[in-house]
């Protein structure tokens, strides 16, 4: 019989991998600090693993959030949250959005891609 990926299993996964990066370890370095190899800790950020309760304890004190940080699925109105940043870096490709818009050290070229980035979701929501 061949396991099932779950939905719940993928999401934890990837929100475990998204704050190992933010917090800027590796797997190895997470692992290390939990106890396991980073191939299991990629095996859990894939969601091919769930991960047990005392394991996603230890992940969360040691990416410094609380357990059910990797449980939430709805953060509100990217707009109008008081937590736009935290909702723009829960996805991968906000997250590399955000790494490479930090790279970017004139403030005229960052207002120029706000400006774009802009006017594309204004295109998107006509």
């Amino acid at each position: 019989m061949v396991k099932q990926i779950t939905a719940v299993d993928l999401h934890v996964g990837q929100r475990v991998r998204l704050q190992r990066k933010c917090r800027g370890l590796t797997q190895t370095q997470l692992g290390e600090a939990v106890g396991v190899s980073f191939q299991q800790i990629a095996v859990y950020e894939r969601g091919i693993n769930r991960i047990g309760a005392s394991r996603l304890e230890q992940i969360a004190k040691t990416l410094g959030v609380a357990a059910s940080f990797f449980y939430q699925t709805d953060v509100g109105d990217p707009e109008q949250s008081e937590h736009a940043a935290e909702t723009m870096r829960a996805t991968e490709e906000g997250y590399d959005l955000i790494i490479a818009f930090l790279r970017i050290r004139h403030p005229r070229l960052r207002r120029i891609v706000i400006g774009f980035v802009e006017e594309l979701a204004d295109a998107e929501t006509r």
